[in-house]
């Protein structure tokens, strides 16, 4: 077996170019390098877990004593349902439990519409 002598990397300046000010030497292609970087941010978007839940208007969610409602409409009555709140912006709530998919639910909870009350939809 052969030894090899290991010969210092020579740079030649005219293959150099600049990307955010650095000076490099492309090995690789830019549309290369921009792909590599684009799979990473699409690997750590996927690590992210994926928030389950509806987002329903933070106006629409009521407390009645210490528990959350939404007023939802069902069969052209009022339905007070409790939900699950998991979390909350400035302007909404992700509910994660006590909707069904296609729920109605009323944009402002109003404490005094009541349970069963007959309602119309405009």
């Amino acid at each position: 077996m052969e030894a090899t002598t290991l010969q210092p990397l020579k740079i030649d300046r005219t293959k150099l170019k600049t990307v955010r000010n650095y000076a490099v030497q492309c090995g690789v292609t830019t549309t290369q390098v921009y792909n590599w970087i684009k799979a990473k941010k699409v690997e750590k978007v996927e690590k992210q877990a994926k928030k389950e839940g509806v987002m329903v208007p933070l106006n629409a969610v009521g407390e009645i004593n210490n528990t959350n409602y939404v007023l939802i409409v069902e069969n052209g009555k009022l339905k007070l349902s409790e939900v699950v709140v998991a979390e909350e912006t400035n302007n909404y709530a992700r509910v994660t439990s006590g909707l069904a998919t296609g729920s109605k639910v009323v944009a402002r909870f109003d404490y005094e519409l009541e349970n069963n009350q007959k309602v119309t939809i405009n």
